[in-house]
């Protein structure tokens, strides 16, 4: 191999490990399946909100089977009692519900002490989540509202993907779809910690690096 060629190389394989690793995957096509989305961090599309797989590390490097109790679940279904007149009142509850599904298994897979963002600098008593786990967590808290046909005014689509140079920076989020309008949101936990109510905002406006708040 010539010398220009070892350069190539080694420029390819540290770019493809940049655009593989934490949150660096560039995701949303929304051609792709959902399947194809997890499958990569082996966790599988709920089928019952009485046993599911969720992250509890960065880039999904550990999971832990959890599950709502009868009790647990209803009083996330009575979120949605009744439903939401609209679709903007939909996304209000649609955060609530996330918060508190969040906080419920946050006790069973330790991440009850996740912070905002990235926030590695100081010891934390469980275990720290980064984009890449939020998204795949949130996109299972919202397959299970789906399911349970509680959402009247979207549907999970697949995750959103933001970056700076088309390759730089890379962050991604959960995202659904208005039905009725075909307006795309982002529901991004990232932002907060556990337990917080998620950000949701049009991914139009998220993709032009959106932030609520600075990430420290």
């Amino acid at each position: 191999m010539t010398f220009w060629s070892k350069r190539s190389f080694l420029f390819l394989t540290v770019l493809t490990l940049a655009l593989t690793t934490g949150c660096s995957e560039k995701f949303y096509n929304p051609e792709r399946t959902m399947s194809l989305f997890l499958d990569p961090y082996r966790i599988q599309l709920p089928t019952s909100p009485f046993s599911f797989t969720v992250c509890n590390h960065y880039n999904c490097a550990g999971k832990s089977s959890v599950r709502f109790t009868q009790e647990q679940w209803q009083e996330i279904r009575s979120l949605f009692t009744p439903h939401a007149a609209n679709a903007e009142k939909e996304r209000v509850l649609i955060a609530e519900a996330i918060a508190k599904m969040e906080e419920i298994v946050g006790y069973q897979s330790n991440t009850f002490a996740d912070q905002a963002c990235n926030n590695f600098k100081e010891p934390i008593e469980s275990y720290q989540l980064d984009c890449v786990a939020e998204t795949i967590n949130t996109t299972i808290y919202l397959r299970l509202l789906e399911e349970a046909e509680l959402l009247q005014h979207h549907k999970l689509i697949y995750p959103a993907d933001r970056s700076v140079a088309l390759m730089f920076f890379l962050h991604y989020s959960a995202a659904i779809k208005e039905t009725y309008s075909g307006n795309l949101f982002v529901v991004d936990s990232w932002f907060y910690a556990n337990g917080e109510k998620p950000e949701i905002v049009s991914r139009k406006l998220w993709q032009n690096n959106y932030y609520p708040r600075p990430c420290q």
